[in-house]
């Protein structure tokens, strides 16, 4: 086999993976986007500078078409602040049950 063909194959192959991995983080990141969107709603908090705290690409308000951050670093504090609006709506479900 040719080695420039076996070669650009490769690539081929590399840029797929590397597309569908961005992909999948993507994913990741809109779904987190969606749960915090539907927590400020039950909460009453204001989404855009919810997820403008986490990572100022996130805010689609404010972005002016800059792609979104998928870093590791964004979707940790994207999950950690899901953790603490969940705790919050948990807080204040308690406070109404007492």
């Amino acid at each position: 086999m040719d080695k420039k063909i076996w070669l650009s194959g490769l690539c081929i192959e590399m840029l797929y993976v590397c597309y569908i991995w961005q992909e999948d983080r993507l994913l990741n990141v809109d779904n987190h986007l969606e749960s915090i969107h539907d927590l400020c709603m039950v909460l009453g908090c204001y989404f855009f500078s919810t997820v403008r705290a986490v990572n100022p690409t996130l805010d689609e308000s404010t972005n002016n078409n800059q792609d979104k951050s998928i870093s590791n670093e964004t979707i940790n504090r994207l999950e950690s602040t899901i953790q603490t609006l969940r705790e919050e709506k948990r807080r204040k479900m308690q406070q109404v049950i007492i």
